[in-house]
């Protein structure tokens, strides 16, 4: 799925198929905030995880959280579960394949002023 990315006025992001702004939050602070480290969501990054905020991490084979799709099996596919936490609710996830999350990421990034 391709989602589609716009950057408000006042620097947050919008996503597309992102009713819990669980995408916009975390490509905010991936971007322009404070997890903004390119190499924590490569192909062998850890990702990042704040408690109380959320962050996004690895899937294995053992998470709880599965993919939406039957074909991703978090065994063979390099699978991401994004998740925001906010406080008194229960979290809300995405899970994202690798290059679905770095696509994102890289879109994201373009938006961004080269001077933020």
């Amino acid at each position: 799925m391709s989602r589609t990315i716009e950057r408000l006025p006042d620097g947050r992001f919008v996503v597309s198929d992102d009713d819990q702004g669980v995408l916009a939050n975390f490509l905010y602070n991936a971007v322009v905030g404070m997890w903004a480290d390119e190499d924590a969501f490569g192909p062998d990054g850890d990702g990042v995880w704040v408690d109380t905020l959320g962050g996004a991490t690895r899937m294995d084979a053992d998470s709880p959280v599965r993919p939406d799709d039957p074909e991703l099996d978090p065994s063979r596919d390099e699978l991401w579960v994004v998740v925001r936490e906010r406080r008194r609710e229960i979290p809300h996830r995405v899970v994202l394949t690798g290059d679905e999350l770095r696509d994102l990421l890289s879109r994201a990034r373009s938006l961004v002023p080269s001077d933020q």
